[in-house]
């Protein structure tokens, strides 16, 4: 560890255990992430699936590159993922000049409004049982390091 520079030696792990600990974290989210599951309306949806109508819904009549770019993926792949809401009758698309703009359907927003629902009460567990072993103040600390390197690993995407 060097002292007074990018590491020292008041970190409870070595360089090493922070790097596993994140390959970790990054591992079970991922596969979190990819599994389906029901936010409460019988539809079967991917966390990349319903964020994207989540993405929609704050945004009506966005083209698919500003979504592709806002959800750190690239056109084709957004364009996929859009053909499979379409189909599931969750979003529409309307073209705008060159562009398509996208829209929630009725179906497509009851699913985003139920998402939303599930996503406050599952953060409100975890935050209860997290709370049991750290205080508030480290939370927001972890919730401050974790915008800090979301933004971080950001700039290192290729366009």
């Amino acid at each position: 560890y060097e002292k007074g520079g990018i590491m020292n030696s008041s970190y409870p792990f070595t360089l090493s255990e922070m790097a596993r600990i994140e390959y970790e974290s990054a591992m079970v989210e991922e596969r979190y992430s990819a599994g389906r599951r029901d936010y409460g309306t019988g539809d079967l949806l991917t966390h990349a699936e319903v964020h994207a109508l989540a993405e929609v819904g704050g945004e009506p009549g966005i083209t698919v590159l500003a979504l592709a770019a806002r959800t750190c993926r690239t056109k084709g792949a957004m364009s996929q993922l859009l053909a499979k809401l379409t189909a599931k009758g969750l979003l529409e698309r309307k073209a705008c000049g060159k562009n398509v703009a996208l829209f929630l359907t009725p179906h497509g927003l009851a699913v985003t409004q139920a998402h939303s629902e599930y996503d406050l009460r599952e953060l409100k567990k975890a935050l209860h049982l997290l709370e049991t072993q750290f205080s508030v103040q480290e939370l927001a600390s972890f919730y401050r390091v974790l915008q800090a390197k979301t933004e971080l690993m950001r700039g290192q995407l290729s366009p």
